[in-house]
């Protein structure tokens, strides 16, 4: 084999390293910045999502409260989603604000309700139905409870 041979086959050869180093790092940048961001904004998204959707029930009982009622209660019972991913997670009211924190991670997703002279508490861990639970009287309150 003559020299200009063996030089081509080196550079073909470390080209062909250099490609394949160049390939890996991209590789390893993308699953470990990209993925867990979008990961992470995928999951305050779902928080998000749940808040809506219970705010939207509690706006909706809370018509039926101005409307129709006098004294007693209207009840709710709704299934959410037994987990967002594989977390569970927490929702809980308090000081006309409502939360979506998921366990085992640093997201939280709280805004807040608008839901009047209405004292609100409760919470709500992921798995099973969510009760909702409007009394009124001489202080009209809202409960959230599994």
């Amino acid at each position: 084999m003559n020299r200009k041979a063996q030089v081509e086959a080196i550079r073909e050869i470390f080209q062909f390293g250099l490609g394949l180093a160049l390939l890996i790092g991209v590789v390893y940048l993308f699953y470990n910045t990209l993925i867990p961001t979008v990961s992470d904004y995928s999951l305050r998204l779902e928080a998000e999502n749940i808040n809506s959707h219970i705010n939207y029930l509690i706006m909706e009982m809370i018509e039926v409260y101005n409307q129709d009622m006098i004294n007693g209660s209207v009840s709710l019972t709704y299934d959410l989603p037994a987990g967002i991913e594989d977390y569970s997670y927490t929702v809980f009211l308090s000081e006309q604000e409502i939360c979506t924190i998921i366990n085992g991670l640093d997201i939280k997703d709280c805004f807040t309700l608008n839901t009047g002279d209405i004292s609100v508490e409760g919470i709500y861990l992921s798995g099973g139905e969510m009760n909702l639970i409007l009394e009124k009287g001489t202080t009209s309150r809202l409960l959230l409870r599994n």
